[in-house]
């Protein structure tokens, strides 16, 4: 089977690499696949805050990258968490951790594409629905398939109730592709190499949102933070220890790894 040609997605991010453990860009390798589960959390003050709640990114030569510890993140679980009062309230996430990274065979890179191409994914007109459900995530499918994009986003994806049939349809097809990507240790066995941990040449800086848990780590750059600038971080050993949160004068500020060739930074 011939290898299609697959161009990068906006959701890339970037930085190349150099360390032991560390997955290298080949120069303009791009993302062909690119999924993301996010859910929103409304504070008083009124600010819409996205809760990352995992990553898979595939990319044209067969690499992928996904958080390294997320659990079960991929199944909307709600975010309830008890209030003084006992009252469930949503609850928000732990600043994001590292990624880790693996590589497809070209054969599995090709039977992904067949099988988005199969379950008609590459319609960019496919109507999901919007059930009836809170505190639920929101699933956002970016795909690049020869030299088309096509962009899906399915609110609560694991549920159907109340929706037509044709939207429930569109729904089993997008879950079944949602299931190769964040399985895919049990779709591709042999067709995967194992995972290694992934450590990143930069880092984007990401201020103003709203995180649980203790941060209490010190800003560690002698110039203040800025939100949107790919910087340098110290890091420890062959593992991705610098992604996640810091404390800068009371605020907390998170550092996210970047991916292979993301546009938003160049070094």
């Amino acid at each position: 089977m011939l290898r299609r040609a697959l161009t990068l997605t906006a959701l890339a991010a970037a930085g190349t690499g150099s360390a032991a453990g560390v997955a290298s860009a080949a120069p303009g390798a791009t993302a062909a696949v690119v999924i993301s589960e996010v859910a929103g959390h409304r504070e008083p003050a009124g600010q819409l805050v996205n809760l990352d709640r995992g990553t898979v990114v595939v990319y044209e030569d067969g690499r992928v990258y996904r958080r390294a510890d997320m659990g079960d993140w991929y199944v909307p679980e709600g975010f309830a968490a008890a209030s003084p009062r006992g009252v469930p309230r949503m609850a928000p996430p732990a600043p994001p951790g590292a990624y880790e990274w693996a590589t497809l065979s070209d054969d599995a890179v090709d039977d992904l594409i067949e099988q988005i191409e199969d379950l008609g994914l590459l319609d960019d007109d496919l109507d999901f629905g919007d059930p009836l459900i809170t505190d639920s995530p929101s699933s956002d499918l970016v795909l690049d398939i020869d030299g088309e994009r096509v962009e899906h986003s399915v609110y609560a994806p694991n549920y159907s109730d109340g929706l037509t049939a044709e939207e429930q349809a569109n729904r089993r097809a997008y879950n079944e592709l949602r299931a190769a990507l964040f399985e895919l240790e049990d779709n591709f066995a042999s067709e995967l190499s194992k995972f290694s941990p992934y450590v990143p040449d930069e880092w984007i800086v990401r201020m103003g949102g709203y995180w649980s848990g203790e941060v209490d780590r010190p800003w560690p750059l002698a110039g203040d933070p800025v939100d949107g600038d790919c910087v340098e971080l110290p890091n420890d050993g062959e593992t991705d220890t610098a992604t996640g949160g810091y404390l800068l004068d009371g605020e907390i500020i998170v550092a996210d790894a970047t991916l292979p060739n993301d546009p938003r930074c160049t070094l």
